[in-house]
C-alpha cells in the first residue's frame, strides 16, 4: 500500500494529470466542433508540463534565494541542499520544453502569434516582474486575479487556439463554448483555492477568502450546472443526458468533499482528473452513441 501511495504521489507531483487534463479539453473541443485537433492537443500537453514545472521550480528557487543559473550549477555539483523533487521537475521541464519547441513547427503562424500573450502571462505568473505597492510580485500574487488568469488561459488554449490552428472560423457557438469552458475551469479550481486558504496571503482575495468555503462550493456547483446545461442543449439524446448528469453529479460531489485537510493526491489526481473524465464522457458519446 505504501508503494502505491508513493507512486500516486510521484504522479501527482509530476503535473502529468494536469497536462493530460488540458490535452483532454483540447480534444473535447475537437469533438464538439467535429475537427481534428490532435496535433495541437499534443503540443498543449507538453507546453502545460513545461509551464507547471517551471512554476514549481521558480517558487522553489525563490525559497533558496538564488537565481536560475545558480540553481543549474547546484544541480551539476549535486548540492545536498537541493531536494529530489526539484531534480525531477527540472528533468520534466527540459524534456517537455524541448518537445514543445519541436511541436511549434507543426502549428499555423496565426496560432503562434496568439500563443505569445499566453507565454508572457505564464512567465509573469511565476516571475516577480509586476510592480505592486512598491515591490515586485508575480501575477499569481496580484489581488483577485489568480483564478481568473488560470481559467482564461485554459479556456483560450483549449477552445480558441485549437480552432484557429484548424483554420476554422470562431463563431457565436464557439464564444459560448469559451465562456462555458472558462466557468468549468473556475469550478474545478475553486477546490484548490479552498485548500490554499491556510497558506495564501489575505491580500490575494481569492473566492474562498472573500465569500467563505461553503459559498465558494455553491459557485462551483452553479458553474458545473451551467456546463451540464450547455452540453444537454448541444446533445439532446437521452443517453447523452444520462452521461452528462453522471459527470455533473460526480464532479459536484468531489467539490463537496473538498476541505483544507485533503492530501495532494485528492487535488492533483482526483480533482484534476475531472477534465479527463469530461473528455472521456464525450469520447464514449461520440464513438458509441451518436
Amino acid at each position: 500500500m505504501k508503494v502505491v501511495i508513493k507512486i500516486l504521489n510521484i504522479i501527482a507531483s509530476s503535473n502529468l494529470v494536469v497536462a493530460l487534463g488540458v490535452w483532454s479539453l483540447v480534444m473535447l473541443t475537437g469533438i464538439t466542433n467535429n475537427t481534428d485537433v490532435i496535433v495541437f492537443a499534443n503540443f498543449s500537453f507538453f507546453a502545460t508540463l513545461s509551464v507547471y514545472s517551471f512554476s514549481f521550480l521558480s517558487h522553489y528557487i525563490s525559497t533558496l534565494n538564488i537565481n536560475f543559473l545558480k540553481y543549474v550549477s547546484f544541480l551539476i555539483k549535486k548540492e545536498q541542499k537541493l531536494n529530489s523533487k526539484s531534480y525531477f521537475h527540472f528533468i520534466i521541464l527540459v524534456v517537455s520544453s524541448v518537445t514543445s519547441v519541436l511541436f511549434l513547427k507543426t502549428l499555423r503562424l496565426d496560432t503562434l502569434v496568439l500563443l505569445v500573450p499566453v507565454v508572457i502571462v505564464s512567465l509573469f505568473y511565476s516571475l516577480s516582474v509586476v510592480k505592486h505597492n512598491s515591490k515586485y510580485i508575480t501575477l499569481r500574487e496580484f489581488p483577485y486575479v489568480k483564478i481568473f488568469l488560470i481559467a482564461f488561459s485554459w479556456a483560450f488554449i483549449t477552445v480558441v487556439l485549437p480552432l484557429i490552428n484548424s483554420d476554422l472560423d470562431f463563431t457565436y457557438f464557439n464564444f459560448i463554448e469559451f465562456i462555458v469552458r472558462f466557468l468549468f475551469v473556475i469550478a474545478i479550481t475553486i477546490p484548490f483555492d479552498i485548500r490554499d486558504v491556510k497558506t495564501d496571503k489575505p491580500s490575494l482575495y481569492t473566492i474562498p477568502q472573500l465569500v467563505g468555503e461553503e459559498n465558494s462550493k455553491k459557485i462551483s456547483y452553479l458553474f458545473i450546472f451551467i456546463n451540464m446545461l450547455f452540453y444537454m442543449i448541444l446533445y439532446k439524446k437521452i443517453e447523452v443526458v444520462v452521461f452528462i448528469l453522471f459527470f455533473a453529479i460526480l464532479t459536484s460531489l468531489l467539490v463537496k468533499f473538498t476541505n483544507k485537510n485533503r492530501n495532494q493526491i485528492y487535488y492533483s489526481l482526483v480533482i484534476e482528473s475531472t477534465s479527463i473524465l469530461l473528455y472521456l464522457v464525450f469520447f464514449v458519446v461520440d464513438r458509441f452513441i451518436l
